[in-house]
């Protein structure tokens, strides 16, 4: 941008505003990395303890996930690869090796790893599809799917989730061929972090020094993120919104139970949230004896401008939940921003000549900015909690909107949770730019999507005319070219045949059971 052409221009001359050379300075502080804590390959030795290094780490060999699961007898179905539905499917000597490397790597993560059932080949046609995944899994009965995709199915992935998530209740992970052939063994970690979690363990955790330092663990405790997806359509007035829930149910945020709704299209609002709020209330006294005394709620979705709505209606239903359930409950309410234009560079030194020498780095993760640039009668502060690994990193502006608990939690102690809370996220070994309940609440909302998808284009063709917008692409419901983009929520047997197959299946929600990780 040419400066000297801005501040010559008449407008700026009229109302005698000036643009200076250089960025605003401003003071900061970084917050310490949480260590990260694993169980060692024997019994009787202590916690292997990681300390983070700009912002990521690494599970050296010998290191096992803090707990490891069982994995149970399982099936791999391998989908048609190509885009039309007469492709060949993979060699299964291919998957056969790969699922033997994925097992060897697994049990030394101290995994307990399952015999392998069969490799089936899906056949029928797209119409043919649901019913045949769900013969085929009811004939073997496994306990746990993978499924093997190429790029590009998108449906067949949905109808697949559907069948697992909503209609059988099985665990399942979705593998892309190319990866199983180049076999990369970064990919097979990163899917046994998946794994591990869908069979019921967890990869690692705070350190107990590191959980002994949030002073508001000092009581029962629980923490709420709460996000929306919007899908990917082209037709935005035709599909639906969908919104994740993801509570914690103990207090070193080893497990976490979810809840999802649909909304109308694009709507940042949530409609009534009360039962959403009073399920995850239970799942909590259900796993704890008690409701907690402090409850933190993380809520995405939300621009600048819509924050004062929450008041009238997030916090109004939050408040109705604690009442119907005659719990005694102080709330804390956190609105996360990821969408703005803020962006802090390091101080530039000087050369010999005095010039300014800009350093090519990134902040470091854990630069906190509550002064100057927040806001004078708020309680914000912007947190870069994640390493910037492309590109110049993106600091989330945090405003805590409701403090009924400020006696004993201050925006310190918001600011600590925060951070330790980014540095829990279970599919990878680095922090993240967003605590983990709020990720979860957002990968929760998008399998939404997914298993909308299923459900609208099926629906469709049980039902000709109803949902003729689709879920995503626009390519569902066979809408001749040129009509108009029939919103699906209007329809009220579509709607509710979209409440339902989003659901998770009562085995999944019960076991607390993340199957969208």
């Amino acid at each position: 941008m040419d400066i000297s052409r801005v501040r010559s221009h008449p407008l700026m001359l009229e109302t005698g505003l000036t643009i200076e050379d250089h960025f605003i300075e401003i003071g900061g502080r970084v917050l310490p990395l949480p260590a990260i804590e694993y169980r060692p390959r024997r019994e009787n030795s202590p916690p292997v303890v990681v300390t983070p290094i700009n912002g990521q780490w690494t599970m050296a060999r010998g290191v096992q996930y803090q707990k490891s699961a069982v994995m149970p007898a399982y099936l791999v179905l391998v989908f048609p690869i190509g885009r039309s539905s007469g492709c060949p499917c993979m060699a299964q000597n291919r998957v056969v090796q790969f699922l033997q490397q994925m097992g060897q790597e697994a049990v030394s993560r101290g995994m307990t790893w399952g015999n392998l059932i069969n490799i089936y080949n899906i056949e029928q046609p797209p119409e043919r599809m649901v019913a045949e995944i769900t013969e085929c899994v009811q004939h073997f009965n496994p306990k746990f799917v993978f499924g093997i995709f190429d790029r590009g199915t998108d449906r067949m992935y949905s109808d697949w989730k559907a069948v697992m998530d909503n209609h059988l209740g099985i665990p399942s992970q979705g593998l892309l061929n190319q990866t199983i052939d180049r076999n990369p063994r970064g990919c097979i970690d990163n899917i046994l972090f998946k794994v591990n979690i869908k069979c019921g363990g967890n990869n690692n955790t705070l350190t107990e020094n590191g959980l002994d330092n949030l002073k508001m663990l000092h009581r029962y405790f629980m923490v709420i993120g709460i996000s929306l997806s919007h899908g990917q359509t082209k037709d935005e007035d035709c599909k639906p919104s969908y919104a994740g829930f993801v509570g914690s149910t103990d207090d070193t945020f080893r497990s976490w139970v979810s809840e999802v709704m649909v909304t109308e299209a694009n709507d940042a609002v949530l409609p009534q949230i009360t039962e959403k709020i009073k399920n995850l209330l239970h799942a909590y006294r259900a796993s704890c004896g008690r409701f907690p005394e402090l409850l933190i709620v993380y809520r995405d979705g939300v621009t600048r401008t819509q924050e004062g709505e929450l008041n009238r209606n997030d916090l109004r239903c939050i408040r109705e939940a604690f009442r119907q359930l005659n719990a005694q409950i102080e709330l804390v309410f956190v609105v996360v921003n990821k969408m703005h234009r803020t962006r802090f560079f390091q101080k530039p030194t000087k050369n010999a000549m005095g010039a300014p020498v800009y350093s090519r780095d990134n902040i470091p993760p854990g630069l906190i900015v509550d002064d100057q640039i927040v806001d004078p009668y708020g309680d914000d502060f912007y947190l870069a909690s994640h390493r910037g690994l492309l590109g110049t990193s993106r600091p989330i502006r945090y405003n805590i909107l409701v403090n009924e608990d400020s006696k004993q939690t201050d925006a310190d102690d918001v600011q600590g949770l925060t951070m330790a809370l980014c540095y829990i996220y279970q599919r990878c070994t680095l922090g993240v730019s967003i605590p983990a309940p709020l990720y979860y609440a957002n990968l929760a909302a998008a399998r939404c999507a997914v298993l909308a998808d299923s459900v609208i284009r099926h629906t469709a063709a049980s039902n000709p005319g109803r949902g003729q917008g689709g879920a995503r692409g626009g390519r569902g419901g066979g809408r001749g070219r040129g009509a108009p983009a029939a919103p699906v929520m209007a329809d009220p047997v579509m709607r509710q045949a979209i409440t339902q197959g989003i659901v998770q299946h009562p085995f999944l929600k019960e076991n607390q059971r993340l199957s969208f990780i």
